[in-house]
């Protein structure tokens, strides 16, 4: 599979091996590190002050240790919960930043998301622009994921290439399948978040403002708890204050020094998303190789 397929979905998302996945190991190209940018937010709700986080008590019969989350971070994550709840569709401008830590290699793409809450969670990332060495090309790319199905569409390619793979067992009903969930699946858009799925993979902390923070914003700052297998070792989510949209997400792994940021502007929430846009359908037309991977074969 293309390497930026896997590392735009590990941006997007922390990779944590849902149904006995196989991860995406192959190396993209990175963007700059600008900065990337942030919305405009409403009015801020009444701000959540960090503490220092505290052990969670500790249950005797627990088959495992508690996870660490200040009081304020698990209140946050209830908050956004909630507001998960009232968010069908959400669309919004998108920033990707990928950085190769090793190499020094830097990319930046511009596009846009596409998601809806399902279930299945679904969502389109369409990307028409990259920026490389002070330059920016056309793209004309599509990574799409449907509930099921994970699809790679470049359609700036010579000939054109679509990848299509099956993530999801084909016996698992849509309500129970949710590789979108932060702690449930391969990659996650931070919109359908689910406290406890959340505490049970990840250390939580709420982490005070900081300049380079987008404005008006409430960050959380992960790292996967000892027991759990991930292909990053740090993540931070930037949302909203007022709205609680997801602004900003970034991942980290230690061992590779790769960086992966997405950036959100311009949301708009709960409008019809044409269901063309999140078709992973293969293409009828000639000029297409497709490569067609189900779940039996991955």
């Amino acid at each position: 599979m293309n390497p930026l397929f896997c590392t735009l979905l590990l941006a997007m998302v922390v990779w944590v091996q849902p149904y006995g996945a196989t991860p995406c190991n192959a190396e993209p190209s990175a963007p700059p590190a600008a900065e990337s940018p942030a919305p405009a937010v409403e009015a801020p709700s009444p701000a959540i002050e960090p503490t220092r986080p505290v052990e969670a008590p500790q249950d005797a019969e627990a088959a495992q240790p508690q996870p660490t989350a200040s009081p304020e971070a698990v209140a946050l994550l209830e908050r956004l919960e909630a507001r998960s709840a009232d968010l069908n569709t959400l669309q919004a401008k998108l920033v990707y930043d990928r950085i190769q830590g090793l190499t020094g290699d830097k990319q930046r793409r511009f596009g846009t998301l596409y998601f809806v809450s399902g279930p299945p969670a679904r969502f389109a990332a369409h990307f028409d622009r990259r920026l490389a060495d002070r330059r920016i090309d056309k793209q004309d790319r599509w990574y799409i994921f449907d509930g099921v199905w994970l699809v790679e569409k470049l359609a700036d390619q010579e000939p054109k290439q679509f990848f299509k793979r099956q993530i999801v067992p084909p016996d698992v009903k849509p309500e129970d399948a949710n590789p979108l969930a932060l702690g449930g699946g391969p990659f996650v858009l931070p919109v359908n978040m689910k406290k406890d799925l959340v505490l049970q993979r990840f250390n939580v902390t709420l982490v005070a403002p900081e300049k380079m923070d987008p404005p008006d914003t409430v960050h959380l700052h992960l790292t996967p708890r000892g027991d759990q297998r991930n292909e990053v070792t740090e993540v931070d989510l930037w949302y909203s204050n007022k709205g609680l949209l997801p602004v900003r997400v970034r991942t980290y792994d230690e061992d590779s020094e790769n960086e992966s940021i997405i950036a959100l502007t311009d949301h708009k929430t709960n409008e019809e998303i044409n269901a063309k846009l999140i078709d992973t359908s293969e293409p009828k037309e000639k000029g297409w190789d497709v490569v067609i991977t189900p779940w039996e074969d991955r």
